[in-house]
């Protein structure tokens, strides 16, 4: 586990107001409270302040068993698991307080403080993030900075995602009958045309730290694509050793490794693989990515005149509008070598995407990218220098108060318009993924 800041994120001597204006906000969507539980709330305060744990959960045992429980319950009960190591069951607590109202940022601190005790240094990064784009007191700033560096150098990291997909273009192929080639027209084979279907989409990535100070590590991600009759497969796998090296504020993890797809129940390619990922904060809330990501892609036989190496440069900001928005910034730029010049590019682009906590535990997402591409030698089938205009759009909605073992659903909509000089590269698909995904 990380060693813990110095400092307490937040001092002691305001535990017991910072918990009472938590709970004031957090109820403005409730009934107010009777004068019995007022007063319940006042003294299990007063009690916990002077260490009488015990008493305290009595007291509140009540409370805790409504069908709405009050949130300066919730709190008080958080923080006596907290007292008592039970990381988990805190977060648990403050997860549901939050899902009632998201602007809370004393809850969402002490959120952040339980998961990253629990070890799950992801889902703390998170709501750390989150928290800079809040006027927080100096020192509870710096602590959140503290442990915001501590996770980038030291800590591992694990998420999965399974989904159902209604996909209307899963091969990614054109919806013509038939293409001009030197003047003459003919007809495509199905296989060379728009197919749709519902597939099943599994992801799973990793981070495991270790060494002196935990600045080596492991990490690997999978993702498999499957739909029935085998005709768009897809099974990809990588796997990296890296190190991360301290620069001032800013961390570098630089990793090599290897990689390869199947496609169709048969290997498409692999190779070798690297990447290098800069971070440093630019302003308490904003934080700048840049990530350089180079593949081999040694293809199999049938595909060898793709055979090259793929090099993305992607540069961004994550940007925390306040404790409950988070905006996503990139530019991108690519290239890629390949055998024979006609499947060989250069691209750039960019994406701009936000997540943003509402009430009644619903998170909803919004993401846009373009990408252009540029070939650099004509088709040898269409006699044109291929060029493509590529632009995506996702929107999605995920409900956090309803998970299990730390997976809540979450559905996705996804839209993808492929715009080609050459007629037979131009393709439209829509999707939806009907998933089940980690719940930070």
């Amino acid at each position: 586990m990380l060693a813990l800041a110095a400092l307490p994120i937040a001092a002691r001597a305001d535990d017991g107001g910072a918990a009472r204006n938590g709970g004031t906000k957090a109820a403005s969507s409730q009934p107010p409270a009777s004068a019995a539980t007022t007063r319940t709330l006042r003294e299990a305060d007063r009690l916990f302040a002077q260490g009488h744990y015990a008493e305290v959960r009595k007291l509140i045992a009540p409370l805790l068993k409504m069908a709405h429980p009050h949130p300066e319950a919730l709190f008080l009960s958080g923080r006596l698991h907290l007292v008592h190591r039970q990381w988990t069951a805190a977060a648990n607590d403050f997860r549901r307080m939050l899902q009632v109202n998201p602007n809370l940022p004393r809850v969402r601190l002490e959120l952040a403080r339980a998961l990253y005790l629990a070890g799950d240094y992801q889902a703390a990064e998170y709501h750390f993030l989150l928290l800079t784009g809040q006027h927080l007191p100096p020192q509870v700033l710096k602590n959140v900075q503290y442990f915001l560096k501590q996770i980038r150098e030291k800590a591992g990291y694990w998420g999965a995602s399974v989904a159902i997909v209604p996909d209307t273009n899963s091969n990614q192929a054109t919806s013509a009958q038939t293409v001009v080639i030197d003047g003459q027209t003919f007809t495509l084979l199905d296989n060379a045309r728009q197919k749709s279907g519902v597939g099943l989409y599994v992801s799973a990535q990793g981070r495991r730290n270790f060494g002196s100070g935990l600045r080596n590590y492991v990490r690997g991600y999978t993702q498999l694509q499957d739909y029935r009759g085998n005709y768009a497969d897809f099974f990809y796998l990588r796997g990296a050793l890296g190190h991360v090296f301290s620069i001032g504020n800013a961390t570098l993890d630089a990793e090599v490794g290897l990689h390869g797809a199947r496609y169709q129940g048969a290997l498409l390619y692999d190779g070798l693989a690297a990447r290098a990922v800069l971070k440093k904060p630019l302003r308490d809330n904003v934080l700048f990515v840049s990530t350089l990501d180079v593949l081999q892609l040694r293809y199999a036989q049938t595909y060898d005149y793709h055979t090259g190496v793929q090099s993305f440069w992607v540069n961004g900001a994550r940007i925390a509008l306040s404790d409950s928005t988070l905006v996503n910034a990139e530019v991108i730029i690519g290239a890629s070598t390949a055998r024979n010049d006609a499947f060989a590019f250069h691209a750039a682009g960019g994406t701009l995407g936000a997540t943003s906590e509402l009430s009644h535990g619903i998170t909803l997402g919004a993401q846009a990218s373009l990408l252009r591409s540029n070939y650099l030698a004509p088709d040898p089938f269409f006699g044109q220098t291929r060029g493509d205009t590529t632009l995506q759009f996702e929107a999605s909605i995920q409900q956090r108060a309803w998970h299990y073992m730390g997976f809540s659903p979450r559905l996705v909509l996804s839209r993808t318009i492929n715009s080609s000089n050459i007629p037979f590269y131009s393709y439209t698909r829509t999707l939806v993924q009907i998933a089940l995904t980690r719940n930070f």
